[in-house]
C-alpha cells in the first residue's frame, strides 16, 4: 500500500464529448484531501484502454524543473471522492521531460488509466491558478528558461474551489456547430467578486473560420464549491453576445440543474439531461413581448425626436403618438419567436403605453439609451433590462434571461423576403468541391 500524500491541486473538466480538449467543457477545482502515489513502472506501463458507459478523463498539470515537481490534476466528469493511486510526476519523469505539461488519463471507477501527454499548460489551467495563487504561465516559461520552480509542493497553498466554462460562438441546438461572423455586441462579466475573463475579442472584432470559435474563458473562485458555482451563475447572466448563436444558454443550464450541483455527472451526462439542457426554442413570455414592444415604440420616438425641425420643436409632425383622426391612438406591433408570431397593440397613453399581450394588458413606460439598456416598469414593476437590434432581429437580455425575436415590420416585410431567393445558405463556412449541375441543367428531388 503507498503511503498517502500532502494534498494537491487538482482540477475537474466536464466535457460535452468526452474530450478534455472539445469546445464547450468546464472545468472546475479544488482540494483532493489524500491523493496516493503509486510510482508507474515506465510509460509502456501506464498505456492502457478503459472502455466503459460512465467515466472520467483525468489530466495533470505538470511543471517539472531543477527544484522538483508540481502536480495538479484536471478531471472531466464526477470529481472522486476517494481517488486511487497515480503520479503525472513519475509519468514525466519516466520518458525524461523536463518542462510543464499535462498528462491525460481516463477514469473508470476508481481506477486511473493513462491516455496521452501534452507538452504544454491546457486551456483549463487557470483553475489551478485559482485555487493556489500561482501563475502557471510565468512558471512554464521559468522552467523553460532553465531556472529552478519558486516553490515546492508543500509550499503550494490550496485554497476553495473554482469552475471554468468556455463562451464559444456556437450552436447547442445544431449539434454544437461552430459559427463565424461579426459580434454586434459583447459584454463580459466586470467587477464581480471572485470572476477572472480570459478573452482576446470585443465588440465588432469577427470570429473567423480560420481560429477557434471560442469568444471568452469566464472563470469563477469561491471559498467552497456552492460560492464558486453561484459566482458562475452571475457571471453568465451578466454576459451579453448579439451577432453570433453562442452556448451562453447551454452553460447556464449545466448549473441549473441538481444532478451537476450534487457533482453527479460523467462524460455521459449530457444524453442523460438532454431533454433539459436543450430543451429547444421556448415560446417568448409576456415580460418579453413587452420589452421587445416598449423598445421599439421608444425607439421610434427618439427617431422621430432627432428629426424634428428644430426651429419648430413642437411640430406634431415630429411627434410619434400614434394620433389617429376620431380613433384611439395605437399601433400595432409584430413579433416572432419558436415559430410563431405574436401581435402586440399598444395605445398611446398619457406618459406611456397601454400593452394588449397574449396574456392581458399591462401598463409600461421607460427610458432607452443609446447602449439599448432600457429602464422599464411594467404593471407598476421598474425593471433594468437591454435590448438590442441586429437586423430585423430583437435580442432581449432581462434578469440573466436572453430572447430573440423577429421584428416582423411590414414596411420591409417584401424587401426581406425577396433578399433571400435564389439563395443556397450553408450551415457552416466550407469549401466547394465540386458542382454537380451546369446552367440549363434540370434537376428533380433525388438528384445527387
Amino acid at each position: 500500500e503507498p503511503p498517502a500524500t500532502d494534498a494537491v491541486p487538482y482540477q475537474v473538466t466536464f466535457d460535452v464529448t468526452g474530450d478534455a480538449s472539445a469546445k464547450g467543457a468546464i472545468s472546475d477545482a479544488s482540494n483532493l484531501e489524500s491523493l496516493r502515489r503509486t510510482p508507474p513502472s515506465g510509460a509502456a506501463g501506464l498505456v492502457r484502454r478503459a472502455l466503459a458507459d460512465q467515466d472520467r478523463i483525468v489530466a495533470a498539470l505538470y511543471a517539472e524543473g531543477y527544484y522538483g515537481g508540481s502536480l495538479a490534476i484536471s478531471i472531466a466528469g464526477r470529481p472522486p471522492t476517494a481517488p486511487d493511486v497515480f503520479s503525472a510526476v513519475e509519468a514525466a519523469r519516466a520518458v525524461g521531460y523536463v518542462g510543464a505539461g499535462t498528462v491525460e488519463f481516463i477514469a473508470e471507477g476508481d481506477g486511473f488509466f493513462f491516455m496521452e501527454m501534452n507538452t504544454r499548460l491546457q486551456v483549463e489551467h487557470p483553475v489551478t491558478e485559482a485555487i493556489t495563487g500561482q501563475d502557471l504561465v510565468e512558471w512554464q516559461i521559468r522552467v523553460a528558461r532553465g531556472e529552478t520552480l519558486p516553490l515546492a509542493q508543500d509550499d503550494i497553498p490550496l485554497i476553495g474551489h473554482a469552475f471554468e466554462v468556455r463562451l464559444y460562438a456556437e450552436d447547442p441546438e445544431r449539434d454544437f456547430l461552430p459559427q463565424v461572423g461579426r459580434l454586434d455586441h459583447l459584454v463580459l462579466p466586470a467587477g464581480l467578486p471572485g470572476v477572472r475573463i480570459d478573452s482576446g475579442v470585443g465588440a465588432g472584432d469577427q470570429v473567423s473560420i480560420h481560429y477557434d470559435p471560442m469568444i471568452a474563458k469566464i472563470i469563477t473562485s469561491g471559498a467552497d464549491r456552492a460560492e464558486a458555482a453561484g459566482r458562475m451563475v452571475a457571471a453568465l447572466a451578466a454576459t451579453e453576445v448579439v451577432g453570433l448563436p453562442t452556448n451562453r444558454a447551454f452553460l447556464q443550464a449545466i448549473f441549473a440543474t441538481p444532478a451537476f450541483a450534487a457533482a453527479d455527472f460523467d462524460t455521459g451526462f449530457i444524453e442523460r439531461h438532454r431533454a433539459e439542457l436543450l430543451p429547444g426554442p421556448a415560446a417568448p413570455g409576456p415580460r418579453d413581448l413587452a420589452l421587445a414592444a416598449l423598445h421599439v415604440l421608444l425607439d421610434e420616438a427618439r427617431a422621430s425626436a432627432a428629426g424634428a425641425d428644430p426651429a419648430d420643436p413642437h411640430s406634431p409632425w415630429g411627434l410619434a403618438a400614434g394620433w389617429r383622426m376620431n380613433r384611439s391612438a395605437f399601433v400595432d406591433l409584430t413579433f416572432a419567436g419558436a415559430g410563431e408570431r405574436h401581435v402586440v397593440r399598444a395605445h398611446y397613453v398619457h406618459g406611456g403605453f397601454r400593452l394588449d399581450l397574449p396574456g392581458g394588458t399591462v401598463a409600461a413606460e421607460g427610458t432607452l439609451d443609446p447602449d439599448g439598456g432600457l429602464t422599464a416598469r411594467l404593471a407598476g414593476v421598474r425593471l433594468k433590462a437591454r435590448v438590442l437590434r441586429s437586423g430585423h432581429k430583437l435580442v432581449i437580455f432581462a434578469a440573466g434571461t436572453e430572447c430573440t425575436l423577429d421584428h416582423v415590420d411590414p414596411r420591409f416585410a417584401s424587401a426581406a423576403a425577396a433578399g433571400g431567393a435564389g439563395r443556397l445558405v450553408s450551415p457552416m463556412p466550407g469549401t466547394i468541391t465540386r458542382v454537380a449541375v451546369a446552367a440549363g441543367d434540370a434537376v428533380k428531388k433525388g438528384d445527387p
